[in-house]
């Protein structure tokens, strides 16, 4: 089984910083999935 740890901490330094309901994700993402693909929803 191949796959790879994304995590994603958002920064506080952005000025037009995205909105999110979490200050951190993680997912687990399989190596070969097609490009574009949505991780998280």
């Amino acid at each position: 089984r191949h796959h790879r740890e994304l995590r994603h901490k958002r920064q506080l330094n952005n000025k037009h910083e995205p909105k999110f309901g979490h200050s951190e994700y993680q997912a687990e993402v399989k190596e070969n999935i097609p490009v574009q693909t949505s991780i998280i929803q």
